[in-house]
């Protein structure tokens, strides 16, 4: 689903893309979410930037480079 360029999906792009990876660990006081890209040990972490709306909008999710 992603390449080497893609650093961060939103919305059904990034459900589709979550469904691949495997969860480390959940901040539900922040609605955060850290996943592993068991394909490339790549880190990314999932949020919900619009936080006005219900169940704060659309996932988005973000690899975390150093």
């Amino acid at each position: 689903m992603t390449d080497d360029a893609v650093t961060e999906l939103n919305g059904q792009e990034a459900n589709e893309f979550i469904a691949t990876l495997e969860r480390i660990s959940v901040d539900p006081v922040n609605w955060l979410v850290l996943y592993r890209d068991p394909r490339t040990g790549l880190f990314w972490l999932k949020d919900n930037p619009q936080g006005e709306l219900h169940g704060g909008g659309p996932p988005r999710i973000r690899m975390i480079v150093d």
